[in-house]
């Protein structure tokens, strides 16, 4: 039986164009007050009782088989 829990994170997953390695990068979050988190889902079309956070993707990434960086779309 499983007794121990762990918190999940939003990540990105990429493929590096040098050595053909997956990657995986975690989600930048947006830090904002409830009322700007709020407005942001109104902006988005999100419904209002959809719960959860603001998650951006990293601007540069970095290949952790051969060390290659790319900015990111």
């Amino acid at each position: 039986m499983i007794t121990e829990t762990v918190e999940l994170h939003q990540a990105f997953s990429w493929i590096c164009n040098g050595c053909g390695k997956r990657n995986f990068e975690r989600g930048v979050n947006c830090e904002m007050s409830s009322e700007e988190f709020q407005e942001a889902k109104e902006r988005l079309g999100v419904e209002p009782w959809v719960e959860g956070a603001m998650v951006m993707a990293p601007s540069k990434v970095k290949c952790k088989n051969c060390g290659e960086a790319y900015t990111t779309e």
